[in-house]
This record gives structure tokens, C-alpha cells and sequence, in this order.
């Protein structure tokens, strides 16, 4: 309860304050396994950003995409409505032509998808480097040792599959993230 008001606190403010708490410099270091979510580890870091640039070469095909849609989908859920971030991501090209016609088409499928709801996102493909990382206007500077391309591949039989919705439901492989803050 607001102690001038006596109203309880908003359910949006206790949300964002528990993701603030969370929000510590930190190394992660998952083994393969289930359980474990990118977007969830991520949010903390992310949601109060206004801009956050991505860089990871290997976001080439769309399942290695979805996994920026999935991370936007936690993010949409948890950050302020009148302030939602510019998403900058910059990638290297797949080494195959067909691949990279599909890549640019997943890239512009994504930017329009999530425009119409306020995000804008910029990509642009570089010619090669190889950290990979994502680094927010906040501060938070996230290492990511293999990327956004964490989970293992699954194979579905039907769309109601809940590991194509739940990240935590598929299995992960090893990944270590390092998070760091620079003032």
C-alpha cells in the first residue's frame, strides 16, 4: 500500500522493480539442459532500455531469428508503453546465396512485424566479426559466448507443440553469458 493513498501499488511497478532487482552484473553458465529461457535471463537487463544493440554473426537462419521475436515477445510484455526501445541488430551474411535471400526476408519479416507495435528495429550485415554481444544505452553490456543460437533443434509434429511458445521447455546447449555494467 502507497502510504498517502492507501492503494496498493501498482502490479506494473512491482513487476518492474522485482526485474530492476534482478538486474545484477552476473556470469551464467548453463550446461545442456531444460529449464533455462534467454528471454527470461535477458529481461532483467533489457526492459528498461530505450535502445539495444544486438552482434552476433550467426543469425542467419530463421529459427536462429525467432530467437530476437521470442526475447521482443518478454520484452513488449514488461517495458513502458510510452518508451519502447529501438532494437539495432547487426549480423554477418550466410555463406549460402539461397540462405541469404531468406535471411534478409526473416530480417525484414521481423522489422515490419514489430513495427506496427511500436519497436522499431534496425538490421544491417556486416561483412564478418565474431563477438558477439548485446549492449544496452542503460549500460548493460551482456557477452553472450555462442549467441542467440542456444537451443538445440526439435522436431514438431503439431503447431500446439508448447516448446515452439515456451523457450524454457526446450533443450539448451552449453552457453556462457557474462554481464557486465559500465557507468
Amino acid at each position: 500500500m502507497h502510504a498517502e493513498t492507501n492503494k496498493p501499488a501498482s502490479p506494473v511497478f512491482d513487476r518492474r522493480a522485482l526485474l530492476k532487482a534482478r538486474a545484477i552484473p552476473k556470469r551464467y553458465k548453463i550446461e545442456p539442459s531444460m529449464g533455462n529461457s534467454m528471454p527470461d535471463i535477458l529481461l532483467p537487463y533489457l526492459f528498461d532500455a530505450a535502445e539495444i544493440r544486438i552482434r552476433d554473426p550467426y543469425l542467419r537462419h530463421p529459427y536462429q531469428i525467432r530467437n530476437v521475436h521470442e526475447i521482443l515477445l518478454q520484452l513488449i510484455q514488461h517495458a513502458d508503453a510510452a518508451r519502447l526501445p529501438r532494437v539495432v541488430i547487426e549480423t554477418c551474411a550466410s555463406d549460402e546465396a539461397d540462405y541469404r535471400s531468406k535471411q534478409e526476408a526473416t530480417f525484414e519479416q521481423l522489422q515490419q512485424s514489430w513495427g506496427q507495435f511500436g519497436i522499431v528495429i534496425d538490421w544491417s550485415i556486416a561483412d564478418y566479426f565474431h563477438d558477439r554481444s548485446i549492449v544496452t544505452d542503460t549500460g548493460w553490456v551482456i557477452d553472450l559466448g555462442r549467441g542467440l543460437d542456444v537451443y538445440e533443434n526439435f522436431s514438431w509434429s503439431s503447431p500446439f507443440d508448447p516448446r515452439i511458445t515456451l523457450p524454457h521447455l526446450r533443450r539448451t546447449k552449453e552457453i556462457t553469458i557474462n554481464v557486465s555494467q559500465e557507468r
